[in-house]
C-alpha cells in the first residue's frame, strides 16, 4: 500500500510539475537564447566596430538595375522617418550601386531594429536582400 501511493503520487506529481516546468522554462530559454543568439550575432559579425544603432545596412540588392533613392525611400520610409540630411536637404539614404548595398538613417533606433526583421530576407527589385545594423566602418565607406 505504501509502496503504491508512494509511485503513483510521485509518478503524478513528478510527471505534472516536471512537465509544467519543463514547458515554462523551455519557453523562457527560448526566448532567451534568440536574445543572445540576436546579440551574438550583432557581436560576431562586427567584433571590433561600433553599432549604429539607427542605421541600417541593406546588401544584396540588384546591381543590374539598382533602386533609386525614392525607390529606397518609400520601401523602408514605410517602417519609420528617415533621418534628413540637413546640410543637402535630402534623405540620409546612400546606395553603392556597383556593391548592391546602401545604407539608410532613421531618426528611431526602433525604426532600424523593425526593418531589419521586416526586410531582410525578403524580395526588393528583383533580389532578396539582407538587412542589419550598420557599423562605423561600413558608413559612407566606397
Amino acid at each position: 500500500s505504501f509502496g503504491n501511493q508512494g509511485n503513483q503520487s510521485f509518478g503524478n506529481q513528478g510527471n505534472q510539475s516536471f512537465g509544467n516546468q519543463g514547458n515554462q522554462g523551455g519557453g523562457y530559454g527560448q526566448q532567451q537564447q534568440q536574445q543572445q543568439t540576436q546579440q551574438g550575432g550583432y557581436g560576431a559579425r562586427n567584433e571590433n566596430r561600433d553599432v549604429i544603432e539607427n542605421q541600417i545596412f541593406i546588401t544584396g540588392l540588384n546591381t543590374k538595375t539598382p533602386p533609386s533613392n525614392d525607390d529606397i525611400k518609400e520601401r523602408f520610409g514605410s517602417i519609420g522617418i528617415i533621418k534628413m540630411d540637413k546640410k543637402i536637404r535630402q534623405p540620409r539614404i546612400k546606395i553603392w550601386p556597383d556593391k548592391g548595398c546602401a545604407s539608410v538613417t532613421y531618426e528611431d533606433p526602433s525604426a532600424a531594429t523593425a526593418a531589419i526583421s521586416w526586410f531582410s530576407g525578403k524580395e526588393f527589385g528583383g533580389s532578396i536582400i539582407s538587412v542589419e545594423l550598420a557599423t562605423k566602418s561600413e558608413e559612407w565607406s566606397g
